[in-house]
């Protein structure tokens, strides 16, 4: 894993801007795999995850409804997991350095990807403040992995930010989305048809060649100014 650089509050807690992540990524993206910057397709989420970072990948029941979609484990510790067969929570020994996830989550390939990404986002940028302060382990539920919350009003949020916006910026790097975005083209649907339209499209193109939700694609190019006007 590349050094990164960046400045830490007393507590731990990262300073960190959008720009500062986009950066990040470019240099992680360099080090790991640099096709991933020159030419648009899908980054191997679990590669990344297990090879690159050196993390483990497990799934349990989370919670009762799948509320909680991941966690991110800084140490070896218990954690409360959902027992279908008894229907009550218990808890379950996870080893230190684990993305933990929820099992629901098998049946959504864009969501999965987002939420281990967002993990890594944690593991990368917050585990000096969660072992550092004991707590150990940060649990990202529905809400904190796929909302698109602008204001932030502890340091809490803002690590979830951090976490949130890493996982577009390297699912959707800004070099790759550059190249396959390229306003001219789009700009030409617009004049023809309608800004929609060439929006539309776009939004799906990203989509299907990043592995991601249109959602997901239509705030990442909203991020980098990239829709037609």
């Amino acid at each position: 894993m590349v050094a990164l650089d960046y400045k830490l509050k007393n507590n731990g807690v990262p300073i960190l801007s959008n720009a500062e992540i986009k950066n990040h990524v470019e240099e992680i993206l360099n080090n790991y795999n640099s096709d991933l910057l020159k030419t648009p397709q899908p980054i191997d989420v679990e590669a990344f995850t297990e090879d690159y970072l050196g993390l483990n990948i497990h799934f349990d029941n989370l919670s009762h409804k799948g509320i909680i979609l991941g966690r991110m484990v800084f140490d070896n510790r218990k954690i409360p997991v959902f027992n279908k067969e008894n229907r009550c929570a218990e808890y379950a020994p996870v080893r230190a350095n684990t993305v933990l996830l929820d099992n629901t989550l098998l049946a959504n390939e864009n969501v999965l990807r987002s939420t281990i990404m967002h993990e890594c986002g944690h593991s990368i940028y917050h585990a000096e403040f969660y072992k550092s302060s004991n707590i150990g382990v940060v649990e990202c539920n529905v809400f904190q992995v796929t909302s698109n919350k602008s204001r932030f009003d502890n340091d809490f949020e803002f690590m979830e930010h951090h976490a949130k916006y890493f996982s577009a910026a390297i699912l959707m790097n800004r070099a790759a989305m550059k190249i396959l975005c390229d306003k001219d083209i789009f700009q030409g649907i617009a004049k023809c048809f309608s800004p929609k339209i060439a929006n539309d499209y776009l939004a799906e193109l990203v989509a299907k060649r990043f592995g991601v939700s249109m959602e997901s694609a239509r705030i990442r190019l909203q991020q980098l100014n990239l829709n037609c006007t």
